[in-house]
């Protein structure tokens, strides 16, 4: 019986082997041939279908091992070079090429081993082991610093530690300090300022916090530096210490003071200034900003400036003056008087049609005031106090005559309230001009009543 021709992968099988012991290294630092050039002597070039069946031979894969036989760049040695194999660099080199890794990142042992393939299963896993056992005493004597045997830990981070919580006040401090000497910088209605404009112009993390802002202002360094007109009150006016008069000579305040008198004495209504002084300012060591308020209030009295809604009678045996709101004057009559507005006449049962247009026409010169007066606070920082200026300029379509008259029914009402300027010197005509004399003071700015 005639014998089976063999196949053609079985014959390039059997020359691959052939080939491989002819260029099987010698000394351990030789290299091991690549799968490549097993085939480079063919004459006529393998079809890869026929490549393919030959690399998966038993003629061949009994015999071989390769780092991954399914690619032609692979070294490949006998199986009985396994160990010598699995050590070469040749073969480590390979694999790296094989494997992704993270950049900065080590080659994982691991990793390697999962590019080792195409081998019989048997030999794939004796390769892999034998491959790791040789790595292993290089890594540990750091001669592969590319390699791992595991994924390394990152180093610890240390935990950035939080402030304490007088760390925190004096950072806090120290910003509404910087944030009351840029209000001051910037003149005008900015400053004296709140501990709540500060807060806000601050801007940080630690400001939100209202309660934070007021412990931080009774630290270090703003404590030393900075007067409050009355304590642990985000809407209190601060100033520094060298502009006392400044602070204290705000027409707000006395108004502010009696209205906290008010709240706390029942039995009086009128109240001399050291009394006042006392409950804004309060305390041993508070002497020197005490007498800069009394000073304020007998500089307004003598010289006939004082704020509007306030007035003051002479009592005792030493007929020192005691201050007192206007509002608390009986009867209502007498109010309307001291305060500018016309006697209000009685209202008819039917009013005619006269007074109900101007009816008409004050709720309309009311809205508009209110949303005017509104925008420009918005404007400008939301301080609560408009020039007279502004706002003729924004209701210009209204007359003067009919404008006042609207005005002083809404102060009537206690919607809106009229002030002076701390200083008289330099103001622009405009102001002037836009301005009420009530009293013999020039009434320039509107502050809507809280």
């Amino acid at each position: 019986m005639a014998s089976r021709k063999p196949n053609a992968a079985a014959l390039l099988a059997a020359r691959m082997v052939e080939r491989l012991a002819a260029q099987r290294p010698t000394q351990p630092d030789h290299p091991f041939p690549l799968l490549a050039d097993l085939i480079a002597q063919e004459e006529q070039p393998a079809e890869s279908e026929t490549l393919g069946k030959a690399i998966r031979h038993k003629d061949f894969k009994n015999q071989a091992i390769g780092g991954d036989l399914q690619d032609l760049q692979s070294p490949v040695a006998f199986k009985d070079d396994l160990a010598v194999f699995a050590s070469s660099p040749q073969l480590l080199v390979f694999l790296q090429s094989k494997t992704p890794r993270g950049e900065g990142q080590p080659f994982l042992v691991k990793d390697l081993q999962k590019a080792i393939r195409g081998n019989a299963p048997s030999l794939n896993a004796e390769l892999k082991k034998a491959f790791e056992a040789a790595l292993r005493p290089k890594i540990e004597a750091c001669e592969l610093p590319d390699v791992a045997l595991k994924k390394p830990k990152p180093p610890k981070q240390p935990k950035p530690k939080k402030p304490s919580k007088a760390q925190q006040l004096a950072v806090l401090s120290q910003a509404l300090l910087e944030a009351l000497q840029a209000q001051r910088t910037s003149g005008g209605d900015a400053y004296p300022a709140t501990l709540k404009q500060l807060a806000q112009r601050a801007a940080t993390e630690l400001s939100r916090d209202e309660k934070l802002v007021l412990e931080a202002a009774g630290k270090s360094p703003f404590k030393e530096q900075v007067v409050a007109a009355w304590s642990k009150d985000l809407e209190a006016p601060v100033a520094f210490q060298e502009d006392l008069e400044r602070l204290f000579g705000a027409p707000q305040l006395l108004e502010r003071a009696l209205r906290m008198k008010k709240e706390k004495s029942k039995t009086s209504l009128a109240h001399k200034a050291n009394d006042l002084a006392k409950l804004l300012v309060g305390g041993r060591g508070k002497e020197k900003e005490q007498a800069a308020f009394c000073s304020a209030v007998a500089r307004r009295l003598t010289s006939d400036s004082m704020p509007p809604g306030i007035g003051a009678i002479r009592l005792g045996p030493k007929g020192e003056p005691h201050f007192f709101l206007l509002e608390d004057l009986q009867p209502p009559s007498l109010r309307a008087v001291l305060s500018g507005a016309a006697p209000v006449a009685p209202r008819e049962s039917t009013p005619p049609v006269a007074s109900q247009e101007s009816a008409a026409h004050f709720e309309e010169f009311a809205k508009r005031f209110e949303e005017s007066f509104s925008q420009l606070d918005r404007q400008r920082g939301g301080h609560n106090f408009v020039s007279l200026a502004d706002l003729r300029r924004e209701l210009n379509t209204v007359p003067r005559a009919q404008f006042d008259a609207h005005l002083r029914r809404l102060r009537q009402e206690r919607r809106f309230e009229l002030s002076g300027a701390q200083s008289k010197q330099g103001l622009p005509e405009e102001l002037r001009e836009a301005g009420v004399i009530e009293a013999g003071n020039l009434l320039m700015y509107v502050s809507r009543r809280k």
